[in-house]
């Protein structure tokens, strides 16, 4: 419950904006609708060897249907950036890496202007056995889901939380 409530309210919010496409219910002329956006968040997932057999768990935790995810693979260096629009392309998949840990390369490519990735809010899954995080120059807010340990992190602006995940728990609990 925690982990739905921190996401819907810490990385997704409401976005619905003012349109012409979808006219106002009532009928009444000369009032525009409102037309609800997809939510967009970059996705960082930690591919080291010390995550294998977790990728589908922790996944499950940040997919909804209304969302886009632009899920950035890690272990050492970016691996892999894909978007996914749908949960046939979360099943489609296929993961990169299984090397050491160093995450601070994926955050620095969001930061960089020239991906466009630096606007969204952030979605970091991992066992926490990681670099110390730098998240001084990032713009939105960030969550971090943790699965062993909570990583080491700078966060001058307090825009980063951090969540454990007990995976035997939520099994049993299903």
């Amino acid at each position: 419950k925690e982990i739905k409530r921190t996401i819907s309210h810490h990385i997704f919010g409401a976005t619905k904006r003012k349109s012409i496409t979808r006219p106002n219910r009532r009928g009444i002329e000369g009032i525009k609708g409102k037309k609800k956006y997809k939510n967009v968040i970059n996705c960082i997932l930690d591919t080291s060897g010390s995550m294998c057999g977790d990728f589908e768990k922790v996944l499950s935790f940040i997919f909804q249907n209304d969302i886009h995810i632009n899920l950035i693979q890690i272990d050492t260096e970016v691996k892999m950036v894909e978007d996914i629009k749908t949960k046939r392309d979360l099943q489609k998949v296929v993961i990169h890496g299984l090397g050491g840990t160093t995450l601070q390369p994926a955050v620095e490519y969001i930061i960089n202007p020239k991906n466009k990735l630096h606007s969204f809010n952030n979605v970091i899954l991992t066992d926490g056995y990681c670099d110390v995080l730098n998240f001084t120059e990032i713009h939105g807010k960030t969550l971090i889901l943790t699965t062993a340990q909570a990583p080491k992190y700078s966060d001058p602006k307090g825009k980063v939380k951090c969540i454990h995940i007990d995976l035997e728990q939520s099994l049993r609990g299903k």
